[in-house]
């Protein structure tokens, strides 16, 4: 598999998939809860995790301070179509999957989640999903597509994309 599978503390999926990623670049990282807390966790109410719609605790904010080599991308499109030929695009990319946790999984979970993309087979996604044993689980696209919607652009739902630049000032 392409990347390191890590433990997630509470409420810190989106920093997880950053370590992730973070890992497989070679990139040093702080702890999930430091990163959380820049990315504005929030504790104690009933949406519980990070504000990274807000821009003042923004992917990109993030990764320009700490000096990151990554360019990050923001995709949200819902046609099945485009987003399949979107993926396929970028899937020497390190992606991260941003949806409604709930409606993937047929659970009374509310709020969003991050997984990354470890494998993209067709129609069918692999996620890094920390609560499987296996730390794996495939969805198809459909099923990704309607999380994605629901969640909605307004909370960062879709696609985030990660590309290395570490060579572009050569």
């Amino acid at each position: 598999m392409r990347y390191k599978l890590i433990k997630q503390e509470p409420y810190c999926c989106v920093p997880r998939c950053l370590q992730m990623i973070f890992d497989r670049n070679n990139i040093p990282y702080d702890s999930q809860i430091t990163i959380a807390k820049e990315l504005g966790l929030e504790e104690g109410k009933e949406h519980i995790g990070t504000q990274v719609y807000k821009e003042e605790y923004s992917i990109c904010k993030y990764l320009k301070k700490h000096k990151i080599p990554l360019v990050f991308e923001y995709k949200f499109s819902l046609n099945y179509d485009n987003v399949k030929t979107f993926l396929n695009n970028h899937k020497d990319d390190d992606i991260i999957a941003c949806y409604k946790r709930g409606i993937m999984f047929g659970k009374k979970l509310e709020g969003g989640h991050a997984s990354v993309i470890e494998k993209i087979e067709d129609d069918m996604i692999t996620l890094i999903y920390p609560e499987d044993e296996s730390g794996y689980r495939k969805v198809h696209l459909e099923l990704l597509l309607n999380a994605i919607r629901i969640h909605g652009k307004q909370n960062m739902a879709g696609f985030w994309i990660f590309k290395n630049n570490k060579n572009d000032n050569k």
